[in-house]
C-alpha cells in the first residue's frame, strides 16, 4: 500500500512538473509578441540579484514559481511584476481551496503552507521596496486548476472592496469587523496563518490574486490550450515546444539559480533565429489618437465578421473617418477567445520608402504568421526563403492551428486577419514594380473558423480586385460620439456647442482633430476655426493650399510642388523637390510650414505626416505620368553628384522606356566617387541590371540578355565578397561608407546560422553614431542571447560556434559606446 501511495505521489509530482514546463514554456513565448509589456521572466524564483538582495538565506521565496516583469526585467525598472505559485492536481482537480487549505501547513501556525509562503515572498517586498512601491506594482497569484471556494472568493471579494474604499493603512480588525460572519472567519483565518502584522496583512489582500484557480478560469482554460498542443502532431509545434521545454528545464536546475530572468533575447537562439527583425519583418507602426472612443460601428462590424464566412469583408470610407481605429476595437466585439490581428499596409508614410518592402509576401505574410503564433500559441514561421505560394500555403496551415486551438476555449471563436489600408500596398507594389500579397490573399479560400477584412479608400476599391465579398462602408461619429471626442478636451462644453462641433466637421473624426489642434487657445477658438458654415476633410486641404498660395504670390509653384512630393520617391530631399517644382527653395519651406499638419520636414526631406493627406494629393493630382519623364531626366544629370539620384534613376528610366540609357549605365558607367559605401554600390548595380532585363526581355533583345546576365553573375559574386569583406572589417564602414551599410549587412547577419560575431561587429560600428546608438544596444541583446545559449552547449559542440578575440573586442567597444 505504501509503494502504491509512492507511485501516485510521483505521478502527482512528474505531472505538476511537466505542467510547470509547458506553462512556463506558453507564457516563454509570449515574450516574442510584438508591442508586448512582458519584458522578462523568471523561472523558479525572482530575478536573481533581486532574490539575493531580498532574501540572502533563500527561505522567503519559495512560494514564487513564476515572476513575469511588465516594462522592465526587474522590480526596481518594471512596470508591474507578478509573482506566482503553480499549483496543479491531476488526483483531485475539482478539491476546492478554502482558507483551511491553504493554512495547512507543518504546524498550527501555518508554517509552510501556500498562504505562509505567499505571505512570506509579500514580506519581503514590502520591506525592502517600501509600501508605495509594491501596491503599485506588485500581484501576487494563486495559479491552480483546483479552483477556489465560493466562500473563499467572496470573503476575498469583499475585503478588498473594503480596502478599495479606504485607500489610506486601514487594519485587519477594522476589515473583520466589518465582515459578515462566513466572510470573517476565512479572512481571520488566513491573517492567523500569514504571520503577518495587522496592516501589512490587510496591504497583502490588496495584491492577493485567485482568478487564475479552476478549470474555468484563464488558466484552466489555457491548460486545455496546452494540452492541444501537446496532441496535435505537428512537427514545428512538437519541435518548437520541446525546444522551449528544454530551455525551461535548464532553468529549473539548481545550477542555473545565478542566471537572469529569460527575456526574448534567449528565446530567438531556441528557434535558430537571429534576431527580432527576422520573425516580425514588417511591424505595425499605428498612431492612435490620445483618447480611443467606443463606436457603434464596432459592434455592427464584428456581426458582419461573424455572418461573412467565405467572403473577404471590405471597410472602407472616405477619409478620416478612423478605419484604422476601428479595427483595433474589432476583437473586444468578437466571440470570447477571438483573436484579431491587424497588418499595417501604411507603416506610418514608410511604404513606399526603398527600404521598406512591406507589401510583398515575404515580408506580409511572414509578418501576420508570427503574430498569429503569438498570440494562440502556435508555431512560428522560421522558413525565411520560401516563394510566394508556400508562403501563403504555411500561412492557412497556421490558421487552421490557431482555429483548432482557439476553439478548444470557445467554439464559436474566429481568427480574423485585417489587411488596414490594402491600397497602400497595391500602391507601393505599383511603384516598384512589383506584386502585393494581398491580391494573392484576396482570391485564396480560408479555413472554417477564420475571416479576412480589407480597408482602403473607398474610391480605391477597384484597385482590390474583390470578387465576391461582403461591403461595410464606414460613416462618421454620430451627435453623442462628437460629443464625447469633445469633452475629452473640454469637460465643461455644453450640448450646444457638443452640437455645434459635430455639425460643422459632419462628424469626421480627423477633421475634428485638425479643429482641436487649436484647443490651447479655448473651445471659442476650436469652433472659429470650422465656422461659418463647417468644413470638410477637403476643404481643410484646400484652406491649407489657399493660404499657401496667398503667401507665395505664384499659385502654380504650389501645385507643381504637390505634384514633385507625390511623384518623387521617399522621403524627398527638399532640394529634389524644388528642382522639379521649379522654385527658389525658400518657397518650398514656406509651403511646409502652411502646410505643417500634412507633412513632416527632418533631416532636409519630407515625408506626408497621415495618410489622408497622401491620398488627397493623389487624387488632386491623378496623372503623374507626364512628369515621370522629368524626374527620369532630372536623376540622370544628377547621377555622378548625387547619392539619392544614383539609387533611383533605374526606376524612372524603365518607367519611361529608355533601354538604352539604362543598358549604357549597366554596360559602361561606374557609380565613380559619389556613392562610397560598397554594399550599396552592389546594390545600385543589381537593380540597374534587374530593371534592364525587364525592358531587355519585353524587347527580346537577345544579345543584350545574354550579356546582361553575364554582368550579374559576376555582379552578385563581388556583392557576396564585398559584404564578407565588410562583415570581417567593421571599421571599413566609418572610412567608407555609413551606419546604414551596417544595417543593410544586418540582414545577412539575420541569415547566418552563427549570428554572434556579426552582431558584435554590427554593434561596434552601430555604436559610433548617435543616431544608431538605440540599435546597437539591440545587437548587444540578441548576441548576448545567443552566447547563454552558446554556454549551455555540450563543451564537444562549442568549437562549432566560435567566437574570436575581435569579436570580443568589438562587443566590449559597443558596450563601453552605448
Amino acid at each position: 500500500m505504501k509503494d502504491l501511495k509512492k507511485i501516485s505521489g510521483a505521478r502527482e509530482s512528474s505531472a505538476g512538473d511537466d505542467f510547470h514546463l509547458l506553462w512556463a514554456a506558453r507564457k516563454a513565448l509570449s515574450l516574442l509578441e510584438p508591442n508586448t509589456r512582458l519584458k522578462a521572466l523568471g523561472i523558479e524564483g525572482p530575478d536573481k540579484e533581486e532574490a539575493d538582495f531580498l532574501d540572502p538565506e533563500g527561505d522567503r521565496l519559495l512560494a514564487v514559481d513564476l515572476a513575469e516583469y511588465f516594462g522592465g526585467e526587474c522590480f526596481n525598472t518594471a512596470d508591474n511584476v507578478i509573482l506566482s505559485q503553480l499549483k496543479y492536481s491531476t488526483r483531485n482537480p475539482e478539491k476546492e481551496w478554502t482558507a483551511a487549505r491553504l493554512c495547512e501547513g507543518k504546524d498550527s501556525t501555518g508554517r509552510g503552507s501556500v498562504i505562509r509562503r505567499l505571505a512570506d515572498a509579500f514580506e519581503r517586498y514590502y520591506s525592502v521596496y517600501g509600501r508605495e512601491a509594491v501596491l503599485r506594482k506588485l500581484k501576487l497569484k494563486l495559479v491552480s486548476n483546483r479552483p477556489t471556494s465560493k466562500r473563499l472568493e467572496c470573503a476575498l471579494c469583499m475585503a478588498q472592496g473594503l480596502l478599495n474604499q479606504h485607500s489610506p493603512r486601514f487594519g485587519t480588525k477594522k476589515v473583520l469587523d466589518l465582515l459578515a460572519e462566513e466572510e470573517h472567519a476565512e479572512i481571520e483565518r488566513l491573517f492567523r496563518a500569514s504571520g503577518l502584522g495587522s496592516y501589512e496583512f490587510t496591504d497583502f489582500l490588496r495584491v492577493l490574486d485567485f482568478s487564475d484557480c479552476g478549470e474555468q478560469s484563464r488558466f484552466g482554460q489555457k491548460i486545455e490550450l496546452v494540452k492541444e498542443l501537446g496532441r496535435y502532431g505537428m512537427g514545428e509545434i512538437s519541435a518548437q515546444y520541446r525546444a522551449l521545454k528544454d530551455l525551461i528545464w535548464d532553468r529549473m536546475m539548481p545550477e542555473a539559480w545565478k542566471q537572469k530572468p529569460l527575456t526574448k533575447y534567449d528565446i530567438l537562439p531556441v528557434f535558430g533565429c537571429p534576431t527580432f527583425e527576422r520573425v516580425y519583418p514588417a511591424q505595425p507602426k499605428f498612431e492612435l489618437p490620445p483618447h480611443v472612443l467606443e463606436r457603434k460601428e464596432a459592434s455592427e462590424l464584428a456581426r458582419t465578421v461573424v455572418g461573412s464566412a467565405g467572403k473577404p469583408i471590405c471597410l472602407h470610407s472616405s477619409g478620416g473617418k478612423g478605419k484604422t481605429i476601428l479595427v483595433q476595437k474589432l476583437e473586444k466585439e468578437l466571440p470570447q477567445h477571438s483573436v484579431v490581428i491587424v497588418f499595417d499596409c501604411y507603416g506610418g508614410g514608410i511604404y513606399l520608402n526603398p527600404a521598406d518592402t512591406r507589401h510583398t509576401p515575404k515580408r506580409a505574410i511572414l509578418q501576420i504568421a508570427n503574430e498569429l503564433a503569438a498570440r494562440t500559441g502556435g508555431p512560428l514561421l522560421l522558413e525565411f526563403n520560401l516563394s510566394p505560394a508556400d508562403l501563403l500555403r504555411e500561412l492557412l496551415k497556421r490558421l487552421e492551428i490557431a482555429i483548432l486551438l482557439i476553439q478548444k476555449l470557445n467554439p464559436d471563436a474566429l481568427v480574423v486577419i485585417v489587411i488596414d489600408a490594402a491600397d497602400n500596398s497595391v500602391y507601393a507594389a505599383r511603384e516598384k514594380n512589383e506584386k502585393s500579397f494581398i491580391h494573392d490573399l484576396l482570391k485564396q479560400p480560408l479555413p472554417s473558423g477564420s475571416r479576412l477584412v480589407v480597408t482602403c479608400r473607398t474610391e480605391n476599391k477597384e484597385i482590390l480586385n474583390l470578387l465576391e465579398h461582403e461591403s461595410f462602408e464606414l460613416g462618421g461619429f454620430e451627435l453623442s460620439e462628437s460629443a464625447a471626442h469633445l469633452r475629452c478636451y473640454f469637460p465643461g462644453a455644453t450640448d450646444e456647442q457638443a452640437e455645434e462641433f459635430h455639425r460643422l466637421t459632419n462628424g469626421i473624426p480627423r477633421l475634428q482633430e485638425y479643429a482641436l489642434s487649436f484647443r490651447q487657445e479655448g473651445l471659442d477658438a476650436v469652433l472659429a476655426s470650422l465656422r461659418p458654415g463647417g468644413k470638410t476633410l477637403e476643404g481643410i486641404f484646400e484652406s491649407w493650399f489657399d493660404e499657401a498660395r496667398r503667401r507665395a504670390g505664384a499659385p502654380e509653384h504650389i501645385d507643381r510642388i504637390c505634384e514633385a512630393l507625390i511623384a518623387l520617391p521617399r522621403p524627398v530631399p527638399l532640394v529634389y523637390a524644388a528642382a522639379l517644382a521649379g522654385v527658389p527653395s525658400g518657397t518650398l519651406e514656406s509651403f511646409c510650414v502652411d502646410i505643417r499638419f500634412g507633412v513632416v520636414v527632418e533631416n532636409e526631406t519630407i515625408s506626408f505626416r497621415n495618410q489622408d493627406f497622401e491620398d488627397y494629393l493623389r487624387q488632386r493630382f491623378p496623372n503623374m505620368e507626364d512628369i515621370a519623364g522629368r524626374i527620369a531626366d532630372l536623376l540622370y544629370q544628377n547621377r555622378h553628384q548625387d547619392r539619392y539620384a544614383a539609387y533611383h534613376l533605374d526606376t524612372f528610366l524603365v518607367r519611361t522606356g529608355r533601354f538604352e540609357e539604362l543598358r549604357d549605365l549597366v554596360f559602361e558607367e561606374e557609380l565613380g566617387s559619389i556613392v562610397t559605401d560598397p554594399v550599396e554600390q552592389q546594390e545600385i548595380k543589381l537593380n540597374r541590371i534587374r530593371s534592364a532585363l525587364k525592358i531587355a526581355a519585353n524587347q527580346k533583345e537577345r544579345a543584350d540578355i545574354f550579356k546582361l546576365l553575364l554582368i550579374a553573375a559576376e555582379t552578385v559574386k563581388t556583392d557576396a565578397a564585398v559584404r564578407k569583406l565588410i562583415m570581417e572589417n567593421a571599421d571599413l564602414v566609418e572610412k567608407i561608407g555609413d551606419p546604414q551599410t551596417v544595417q543593410r549587412l544586418h540582414l545577412d547577419v539575420g541569415r547566418q546560422e552563427w549570428p554572434v560575431p556579426g552582431l558584435l561587429q554590427c554593434a561596434k560600428v552601430l555604436s559610433r553614431f548617435e543616431a544608431t546608438k538605440a540599435k546597437a544596444s539591440e545587437n548587444l541583446k540578441e548576441a548576448g542571447g545567443w552566447l547563454r545559449w552558446h554556454a549551455g552547449l555540450p563543451e564537444d559542440r562549442r568549437h562549432l560556434y566560435p567566437i574570436e578575440s575581435k569579436d570580443i573586442a568589438a562587443g566590449a567597444e559597443a558596450m563601453c559606446r552605448s
